[in-house]
């Protein structure tokens, strides 16, 4: 199956969905990229109880959710409530960041 990434006109960030993995999955599987000087959002708020799992593939990102935030680096992975609004920075970067996201449902 062929994956036709979405990609934001304004910032260029790019989101690949690979889809679940079996039928009646509702788990989200996404690759992210997000260019140098670029901020990816806000995004909307997940359902309540909606987990994300994130990991940085390349870059640094600084992840923020609601009026918390963290800085990521290659490698680095974090967890979350995305139950508030959402987003990513990388404002400062001079690299891509690449990132792959788990979206788990209540």
């Amino acid at each position: 199956m062929e994956r036709v990434p979405t990609v934001d006109p304004g910032t260029g960030a790019r989101r690949e969905d690979f889809g679940p993995a079996i039928a009646g999955s509702t788990v989200q599987f996404l690759r992210y990229a997000v260019p140098p000087r670029t901020i990816a959002g806000p995004f909307p708020a997940h359902a309540s109880g909606t987990i994300e799992h994130i990991h940085l593939a390349a870059g640094s990102l600084r992840v923020t959710l609601g009026t918390e935030a963290v800085v990521l680096q290659t490698g680095d992975s974090c967890t979350c409530v995305a139950d508030a609004p959402h987003g990513f920075d990388n404002s400062d970067g001079t690299v891509e960041a690449r990132l792959y996201i788990v979206v788990e449902p209540p």
